[in-house]
């Protein structure tokens, strides 16, 4: 269901979620504390070429869990048939690691 969703919980013990494509055109999740995230996909290809949160654009991979705030967060993907080869790609856009 993550997945369908468009991110996942990729790192184990951390607060956050690698983003995906999601598979749906809109999705409502209800989480704790009042937080809504509405997730919403528009474009017909398999790539993500763009993601804005709360209408802002959004360039990382990765959603940390405190971007989502008290009342309703938006989380909109853009997909394209072609990938966006720029987006995730600087070193503070990806994932946290461990060394």
């Amino acid at each position: 269901m993550w997945n369908a969703l468009g991110f996942y919980p990729a790192v184990p013990g951390v607060g956050g979620v690698v983003l995906g494509t999601p598979m749906f055109d809109k999705a409502t999740v209800r989480l704790s504390c009042g937080r809504t995230l509405v997730v919403s996909r528009q474009g017909n290809g398999f790539y993500v070429h763009k993601v804005t949160l709360d209408g802002a654009p959004y360039a990382s991979s990765w959603l940390p869990v405190d971007k989502l705030h008290f009342g309703t967060t938006q989380l909109h993907f853009t997909n394209d048939a072609q990938p966006n080869k720029e987006r995730g790609d600087a070193i503070a856009d990806r994932p946290p690691s461990f060394r």
